[in-house]
């Protein structure tokens, strides 16, 4: 990916931290120092900035999991912990109680970022089934497992919980795997 596009996008994730979907290309234009007539020399319009952010987001959660896969030093059920809950260095700082804003005006790439959510499961599932095979988890059905963490992620991104409850994304993503995984007794 060229530099200019990856830094548009970085401002963007910025300034969608600072303002949630509020945000102008004029004000990523001022965080730069360029016009806006460069940036739409890389983008069509805002909703094309939205959509290739998305996409640039969850190309670095894919390559964070196949590092944490290769990991041969990685134990089996701490490296299915961490592959759930995987989230790049970049984007730590997100403010994703802010994602369910989305939902109002950029239905289509709210709708994109639970079909990520929803599939490219075929690690965590490899590995849960080497888990149980080995005899470290007890049998279970990795479908409702999985459908379990679905609705979880969707409640968190497609409702207002995490502001209300004043809970980083990350943190109730750890939690839901530890509970999830540990249970709670």
């Amino acid at each position: 990916m060229e530099r200019l596009k990856i830094d548009i996008i970085e401002a963007a994730l910025d300034e969608f931290n600072e303002k949630g979907v509020k945000f102008t290309m004029e004000s990523i234009a001022k965080r730069l120092g360029i016009s806006k007539k460069t940036i739409y020399t890389v983008f069509k319009d805002k909703h094309d900035l939205m959509e290739q952010t998305v996409e640039y987001g969850f190309a670095a959660i894919k390559e964070s999991e196949q590092k944490l896969y290769q990991d041969n030093s990685i134990e089996l059920t701490e490296k299915i912990k961490k592959i759930l809950i995987v989230m790049p260095d970049r984007f730590r700082t997100i403010d994703f109680t802010k994602v369910y804003t989305l939902r109002e005006n950029y239905e289509d790439i709210f709708n994109k970022i639970i079909e990520h959510v929803n599939t490219g499961w075929d690690i965590t599932i490899e590995l849960m089934n080497e888990a149980v095979d080995k005899g470290v988890y007890r049998p279970f059905n990795i479908e409702v497992f999985k459908g379990l963490f679905e609705a979880g992620i969707m409640k968190f991104l497609g409702d207002d919980i995490l502001s209300k409850t004043g809970t980083a994304y990350g943190e109730a993503l750890k939690d839901m795997v530890d509970i999830m995984i540990n249970g709670i007794v």
